[in-house]
């Protein structure tokens, strides 16, 4: 079985949101382990379907 290494799961909106964006999916698949938790905790922020939109839309200009 294959170990868990994030520090809790993901937001169940933040992978909604990435779902429906492939190409920021393909980007967040791309990132390293130590980024993907960054991006999973800075999520956290986000109070709103829009929100959590906006921020995943961040990845395609980043």
């Amino acid at each position: 079985m294959e170990q868990n290494w994030l520090k809790g799961p993901m937001p169940m909106g933040l992978g909604m949101a990435l779902v429906e964006n492939p190409t920021a999916l393909e980007k967040y698949a791309a990132m390293t382990r130590e980024e993907k938790q960054h991006f999973i905790n800075g999520s956290k922020g986000a109070e709103s379907k829009q929100a959590m939109q906006s921020y995943v839309d961040q990845l395609l200009t980043n």
